[in-house]
């Protein structure tokens, strides 16, 4: 996909909007456009990708629920993947529909030259969570991972690997702004640490006591 866009939208009425899936041995997306947008009570379709590798350059994945409806899910299983100069793979709620989970399950993945992995929330429900599943290698260089929530919960980011983790110039945020009892969020879960000049941070607040966690690795082993 050179230059093109690809999209699902809801727009009228309230029922569901479709689903895309895509199904290659190699996906190569060079400043290219894929979106689920629901504009009404119906939720959103889901994006979901198989592939052997997939490079994102310059290009933009999105899932947005600017209505009742809920946004729907990112998901990408690959052995290998690469998101580089600029590429945005986003989910976002602005109204009272609950925003999207991403999930990208790969052996490697190299988040490179400010590429990001977003999710936020600026209306009353919850932000979807992020979900990277990578057994092997994950390299994030000048990149980064965040998810905000306003005036809700969610948002939290689960980062798990079995070998080696290296976060360079980057940044891993969770902002929750509106956490109760029933709504967490603002999580950041990390499993393995391999961390090289580095911030993570873990921002969660509450009406009855608010707080900032704010944690620097900085690890040149």
């Amino acid at each position: 996909l050179n230059q093109g866009n690809l999209n699902g939208r809801s727009s009228g009425g309230s029922g569901d909007a479709g689903s895309i899936s895509i199904s290659t041995n190699d996906l190569n997306i060079d400043d290219g456009l894929i979106t689920l947008v629901t504009n009404t009570p119906g939720s959103g379709g889901d994006l979901i990708i198989t592939t052997e590798t997939f490079m994102l350059d310059q290009s933009t994945i999105s899932a947005s629920a600017n209505s009742d409806g809920n946004a729907g899910r990112i998901e990408i299983n690959a052995t290998s993947g690469k998101l580089q100069n600029n590429t945005i793979v986003s989910s976002d709620t602005t109204g009272s529909g609950v925003g999207g989970d991403i999930l990208i399950r790969t052996n490697t993945l190299d988040i490179f030259s400010e590429a990001a992995i977003s999710s936020s929330a600026t209306g009353i429900s919850d932000a979807g969570d992020v979900t990277l599943l990578v057994p092997e290698t994950l390299q994030i260089v000048g990149g980064a991972i965040q998810t905000t929530s306003a005036l809700s919960g969610g948002g939290s980011i689960d980062i798990q690997t079995q070998n080696r983790i290296r976060i360079d110039q980057s940044i891993v945020s969770a902002s929750a702004n509106g956490v109760t009892e029933s709504s967490g969020g603002g999580n950041i879960a990390l499993i393995q640490s391999c961390l090289r000049y580095a911030r993570v941070r873990s921002w969660r607040r509450r009406m009855q006591a608010r707080g900032v966690i704010l944690i620097w690795w900085r690890i040149t082993s």
